[in-house]
């Protein structure tokens, strides 16, 4: 049985059938999936690499408790006030927190400050200088790290996050004129520095490249703080295969990718995940609505889609000119003979022409009432949906026991 029909075999199992007629869009997660992507990937990199959970990828509280709780030696990624509060209350030591995002407030720098958290990440020098401004204030030292945003981005990525027409992190030219009055502030400490240059990167040799490139970088730019920086924050951008014409990562060829990376002359070196540890960790369910045909195409209206889960319609609105960016689906409880799926197109059930689930995508014979299930819905789904779009709410959201919990379950039975 592979890893997809176990899940929906799983999922099945928590259903009652009478709970199948009146199920909302659903997020089911397997949490022990999630903590198994944190070992792949640290099994991936050098070993002096920590491996940071970034939880705008999901930050669900009871996913990242449960993620904490199986990996506890876990470094988190925060971008806002709600997932600092978050990861502070479940006892994550503030060395262990980057706090990272282009727009942080005064309240979320202070708060952080009043923490302790000791990997700020400030994307400018007037945030720096708030920074300074807020730990002079508080009569606490502060402590950050500098992204640095390089002119060139990695190949091919669908959404870089450093060049030119970027808000992200601070130009070197400018960093090299400021250096003197950075290093003259009197309540904060710059340690190091932060990259990232984009999402869903599935080229292993070109994030080894970057990370190599970024090791330089930071060369030259600790030559101009005299040697004072310890810390390199690599980011990440490790991607997940979305779609059935992409292969996944080589993590692999990525170790060996990096294994002439010098690390030597640091305290501490990391990396950020989010969509990598999260995204296979939890199916989506929603249902089927309505069937229809129109010009000899076949269509199905579902419960589920933007308001529910974006991600799923962002992605497969770029097919009109591109290949097919469909998510892996299948029907729970049904299937059909070889070659005998039909080539669907999903609709969500907002009234906009955007709400597109999927077009094209291969599924037996679909009825009203069917549940389909969407794979890799584990990051960027339920907390990042339009879930307040005519007034809808947030989908449901299913822990699937652990392993050891359901071993225990059926001893007992």
């Amino acid at each position: 049985m592979d890893l997809r029909t176990s899940f929906l075999s799983r999922i099945a199992g928590q259903l009652p059938d009478d709970a199948r007629d009146s199920l909302p869009p659903t997020y089911f997660y397997d949490l022990d999936i999630a903590a198994e992507n944190v070992d792949r990937l640290r099994a991936g990199l050098p070993p002096q690499i920590e491996v940071a959970y970034s939880l705008k990828a999901n930050c669900e509280p009871d996913f990242v408790a449960g993620l904490m709780a199986r990996r506890t030696d876990l470094v988190v990624d925060v971008c806002s006030l709600f997932e600092l509060e978050l990861v502070l209350e479940l006892g994550v030591a503030p060395s262990n927190i980057v706090f990272t995002g282009p727009g942080k407030t005064a309240a979320e720098l202070r708060r952080a400050v009043r923490a302790g958290v000791t990997l700020i990440v400030c994307e400018s020098i007037e945030e720096l200088r708030l920074l300074d401004a807020l730990a002079a204030e508080r009569g606490q030292p502060a402590q950050c790290l500098l992204r640095i945003n390089p002119a060139s981005t990695a190949a091919g990525l669908e959404r870089p996050f450093s060049g030119v027409r970027s808000h992200f992190g601070i130009d070197l030219d400018e960093l090299q004129v400021e250096v003197g009055a950075i290093r003259a502030m009197g309540h904060v400490r710059v340690c190091g520095l932060h990259f990232y240059v984009g999402s869903r990167n599935l080229d292993a040799a070109d994030i080894a490249r970057s990370f190599h490139a970024f090791r330089e970088i930071f060369q030259t730019v600790n030559g101009w703080f005299e040697g004072a920086l310890d810390t390199l924050d690599l980011g990440g951008g490790f991607g997940v295969p979305y779609y059935d014409w992409e292969a996944p990562l080589d993590l692999t060829l990525l170790r060996a990718e990096l294994a002439s990376l010098d690390l030597s002359p640091f305290r501490r070196v990391l990396v950020e995940s989010g969509r990598f540890i999260a995204a296979s960790s939890a199916v989506y369910l929603c249902r089927v609505l309505y069937t229809k045909q129109r010009g000899g195409r076949d269509i199905a209206v579902l419960d589920g889609g933007l308001c529910s889960f974006y991600l799923l319609s962002d992605h497969a609105a770029m097919s009109q000119d591109k290949p097919n960016r469909n998510f892996l689906m299948a029907v729970l409880g049904k299937s059909a003979a070889p070659g005998q799926d039909r080539p669907w197109d999903l609709y969500g059930n907002a009234p906009t022409g955007s709400d597109v689930v999927g077009r094209s995508v291969p599924l037996p014979a679909l009825a009203p009432g069917d549940l389909l299930a969407v794979f890799n819905a584990g990051a960027y789904g339920r907390m990042t949906s339009l879930s307040q779009f005519l007034g809808r709410g947030l989908a449901d959201a299913v822990l699937l026991p652990s392993a050891a919990q359901a071993a225990s379950s059926e001893r007992s039975t």
